[in-house]
């Protein structure tokens, strides 16, 4: 069985759900300068600073997410993609080749309809490399009934009264969909 170094909480939708830290997670969040004109921020892991002076870029925070990743082995990754901060992490897991899932969560506001062909390139990635991709439609209903592990990434083929409000997106070949 694979066993996961680390599940990561990936900006600030998904670290909504852990504020009371009861979930084994990482956590990893930007937060702009208070300079309205800056492009340049921090990148918080658990509450320990990365680095500051970041720009916000998708590029920039990919790359100190990659340092950092390095030596940490396999990760799943748990976030809204419509976040820049989500698309960094899942470009540093990608091409460190440890990225071994994610769980998407269904992105809220006006951002998320502005951005559907971004969203698309992201899920279009994670196809290409065979992540194990899964949107969580109902978050509350998802994180009070399971904690995120590698046991978590199985195909789920449940009707629309899915109990854990979860539905497989892409990245296990067919063959091992229909082996579980």
């Amino acid at each position: 069985m694979l066993m996961l170094s680390k599940t990561w909480f990936i900006g600030n939708h998904a670290t909504h759900f852990n504020q009371k830290g009861n979930l084994k997670c990482a956590e990893a969040l930007y937060h702009l300068n208070s300079d309205m004109d800056s492009i340049y921020g921090k990148l918080y892991v658990s509450g320990y600073e990365l680095g500051q002076d970041i720009p916000y870029t998708v590029d920039a925070m990919r790359d100190v997410l990659e340092n950092h990743w390095q030596t940490q082995g396999d990760l799943l990754l748990i976030g809204d993609i419509s976040e820049r901060l989500m698309e960094a992490a899942i470009a540093a897991g990608t091409n460190l080749s440890n990225l071994r899932g994610v769980f998407v969560l269904y992105p809220v506001g006006m951002v998320a309809l502005d951005m559907r062909k971004e969203m698309a390139k992201i899920i279009l990635t994670l196809k290409k490399c065979g992540i194990p991709t899964y949107l969580i439609r109902d978050e509350a209903q998802f994180f009070a009934s399971i904690e995120p592990t590698s046991h978590s990434l199985v195909p789920v083929h449940a009707p629309i009264d899915n109990p854990l409000g979860l539905e497989y997106l892409c990245g296990l070949s067919d063959v091992a969909i229909g082996n579980m």
